[in-house]
């Protein structure tokens, strides 16, 4: 066949199929003023880059569509590409691929439609956009959410602007409509970036990117913790953390963003305080303080958990009783060998530090005829019972014997008297000097072989004695020691009496 002959059998074919196209149903494709689907084409649709061959050349200048370009180039990527001839017996015989004037009857074979071809064909439903060429710019025709940027088609058919309640993922939201910009954050098991996408209480775990509830187990610092698992809502820190409030310490004490050692003086309730800074090893708790047990209070009585005050009927030591219920201010007073600061707090009226027990320093003593009060059986100061003896004139008396007779105060040696107004079985015991028969009439109990009452412990040298208080025929008197007088050997502790002195 002559190319002339080849020129007509091709243009003769072009035209069947241009006929062919014209009569197809527009369904899909723009081309020619009318939708065709790719399968209408007979022949196939072309494929730009199929007109690229080895002698194709680039038309100076950049295009975004076909009209951008004359002389039969064609627009692909971005510039206008003029094809070159392809062997006539492409296709075995049939015509071959062509643009404009190099294509018999100067009418070009349709190119199949492209995503970057400048014109909406295809699928598309914006230029280069829908379909499958990915999403539409807000205003755009759409037909579907996927045919939109937004992921969105809105209800009258075009793409609306992406929003943070539009039930799409878009913009910077880290899940639908949450995070990122979006006021809502989102919820256990969404999508998330960061921590702060999540909602309260929920943190972003960098192995899940899903937000997670808050844990105090989680071996993580999120949420308000200020350590992994402390602080903020956790259980406080240990001492040595870091901290932003006391809340956030075990000892409740943060003092210059550190934990510190819980103490008694801190002001915080800590250890195994009951209250704070008392009750447990601390200082007992004051009066209204929390305890547990009786030691936890300042007044050693723990009621119903609470410090109760002191009282003379709570079995403790407490307030100012000077010991268990008795004594200071209570109404009891305490029995002989209880505690004591004065004879006021004792039964017996009478309080010293003899034979008082361990971590006493006085105590209530036993009465006695020389402590100056009357108690036991007294009916007066130290008189009016058999132990003391008659009370004088004047005192107070229940029966006859308890009173001195008058006789033994008149100052005249009368009645039974020994010694004016002392003496036998009526009157006082005789003072030093007075006569006596027997020692039992001396206030000292001593009478001396001369009839004497003579004291050994007056600091005088008198009755028998050879020195002060020594020797002498009283042998109740000590033996006198070395540089004190004697009479004889008999006066001196062991030693000898030479020149009246014992040596």
């Amino acid at each position: 066949m002559t190319p002339h002959q080849r020129q007509h059998s091709s243009s003769v074919g072009r035209d069947r199929r241009l006929a062919h196209v014209a009569s197809a149903v527009c369904v899909a494709l723009a081309f020619g003023g009318c939708l065709l689907t790719r399968a209408d084409f007979d022949p196939p649709l072309v494929e730009s880059s199929d007109l690229l061959t080895p002698d194709a050349s680039v038309v100076p200048g950049g295009c975004s569509t076909a009209a951008d370009c004359s002389g039969g180039a064609v627009c692909l990527d971005a510039g206008c590409v003029t094809p070159a001839p392809v062997p006539d017996d492409r296709d075995a015989g049939l015509a071959p691929p062509c643009v404009g004037s190099d294509c018999p009857g100067d009418v070009p074979l349709p190119l199949a439609p492209s995503c970057e071809d400048g014109v909406q064909n295809g699928e598309e439903t914006g230029v280069d956009c829908g379909g499958t060429c990915g999403g539409c710019p807000v205003g755009a025709v759409c037909a579907v959410p996927t045919d939109c940027e937004s992921g969105v088609c809105g209800d009258a058919g075009t793409c609306p602007a992406p929003s943070c309640d539009d039930g799409a993922l878009n913009q910077d939201e880290s899940d639908i409509d949450c995070g990122g910009a979006c006021e809502r954050d989102c919820g256990t098991g969404e999508r998330c970036r960061v921590d702060a996408d999540c909602e309260a209480g929920a943190f972003c775990p960098a192995a899940t990117e899903r937000c997670a509830p808050v844990s105090c187990a989680d071996t993580v610092q999120n949420g308000a913790e200020v350590g992994a698992d402390c602080g903020g809502d956790c259980p406080g820190c240990a001492d040595g953390s870091a901290c932003n409030l006391d809340s956030d310490c075990a000892s409740g004490v943060c003092t210059a963003g550190t934990c510190a050692a819980p103490v008694c003086d801190d002001d915080a309730l800590n250890q195994d305080e009951t209250d704070v800074d008392c009750g447990g090893d601390c200082p007992g708790c004051p009066v209204g303080g929390d305890c547990i047990v009786n030691g936890d209070c300042s007044t050693g009585v723990c009621r119903a958990g609470t410090c109760a005050p002191p009282a003379c009927n709570d079995n403790v030591q407490n307030g100012n009783e000077t010991d268990v219920d008795c004594g200071g201010n209570c109404n009891q007073n305490c029995a002989v060998g209880e505690g004591c600061e004065n004879g006021n707090d004792c039964q017996t009226g009478s309080c010293n530090g003899a034979g008082c027990g361990p971590g006493q320093d006085e105590c209530c003593q036993a009465p006695s005829c020389n402590d100056n009060v009357q108690n036991g059986t007294e009916t007066a100061v130290d008189c009016g019972n058999a132990a003391c003896g008659p009370c004088p004139v004047g005192s107070p008396c229940t029966v006859d014997g308890q009173c001195e007779l008058q006789f033994c105060h008149d100052g005249v040696l009368n009645g039974r008297e020994l010694f004016i107004d002392c003496g036998g079985a009526d009157c006082p015991l005789c003072p030093d000097l007075s006569p006596c028969n027997q020692d039992a009439d001396c206030a000292n109990n001593n009478c001396d072989p001369s009839g004497t009452c003579i004291s050994c412990g007056d600091g005088v040298q008198n009755g028998t004695e050879t020195g002060v208080d020594c020797g002498g025929a009283d042998l109740a008197c000590r033996r006198c020691n070395a540089g004190e007088r004697c009479g004889s050997n008999d006066d001196c502790n062991g030693l000898l009496c030479i020149a009246a002195v014992c040596g």
